[in-house]
């Protein structure tokens, strides 16, 4: 360790006294919770639509019907983004994902591993294009008849290369959706075929019990969740801006004045 990593943990361990306390932090999560409330990522309107999922408004809906003992496993770009920004964890419930190595596919695999080793209900959350990387792995679910309820956000393409091309490159798209050169199966006769129940759930309508009817089935089934294919990745941050000025932006007094209430917490 170097003398740089020597003086920062010196710092650190002097700035944290006192801090063991959980109470101490009680006015900060106050805080977050009030911004929570005056922010929320999952509005009352977004219930509203008639075509298509919203996919926080999905991530909601299964987090009410999980139970406890509950293993969730996202996987990355878009749906980990949604998964992550509207999920309701409950005490018991464990999440995880290979966060920032971000591996397209991971979520089923894993999800495998997850079932063999804890034997709790496995929820594997995994966007089209992931799925489409390791899709024989549903054999391996069928062939041990594992516990695994796999849920697609299927948008129809990969959302996160979409809107980065939205963003720098004038929607200018190529290989992000099946317009610009992607092809994807009907997820739902796929599984069949590896004789997987699969269910599917196209509005907000059929949701909830799309979703309960996947979750009292015994053993392992699939559900195609129909995603709005414009649906974006928000809040976001934009390469070089600040980690407050998250897209879509807030005005600059907005800014301000959150700002100086984070100030004035510290």
């Amino acid at each position: 360790m170097n003398r740089i990593s020597l003086r920062f943990f010196k710092h650190l361990n002097e700035s944290s006294r006192g801090t063991t306390d959980p109470e101490c932090f009680a006015p900060w999560r106050s805080q977050i919770k009030t911004w929570e409330e005056e922010y929320p990522v999952c509005p009352p309107e977004k219930y509203q639509r008639t075509e298509n999922v919203d996919g926080h408004v999905f991530v909601k809906t299964l987090s009410k019907l999980s139970r406890p003992s509950d293993i969730f496993i996202a996987d990355t770009g878009a749906n980990i983004s949604w998964t992550l920004q509207a999920i309701e964890m409950k005490a018991g419930q464990r999440i995880f994902s290979a966060w920032n190595h971000t591996p397209m596919g991971y979520a089923l695999s894993a999800s495998i591993g997850a079932s063999l080793a804890a034997k709790h209900r496995i929820l594997c959350l995994t966007g089209d294009g992931g799925l489409m990387m390791n899709i024989e792995e549903l054999a391996t679910i069928r062939r041990y008849n594992l516990d695994v309820k796999l849920f697609i956000f299927n948008n129809g393409g990969h959302a996160i290369q979409k809107q980065t091309m939205d963003t720098w490159l004038n929607s200018n798209y190529v290989g992000v959706d099946e317009r610009s050169g992607l092809s994807f199966p009907d997820f739902v006769k796929a599984s069949q075929a590896f004789h997987l129940p699969a269910l599917r759930a196209s509005n907000h309508g059929e949701l909830e019990a799309v979703i309960n009817k996947v979750l009292t089935t015994s053993g392992p089934v699939v559900c195609d969740i129909l995603i709005d294919p414009n649906q974006k990745i928000e809040p976001m941050l934009k390469f070089g801006s600040g980690l407050e000025d998250l897209n879509p932006k807030l005005p600059p007094e907005e800014i301000a004045r959150i700002m100086s209430l984070s100030y004035a917490r510290n």
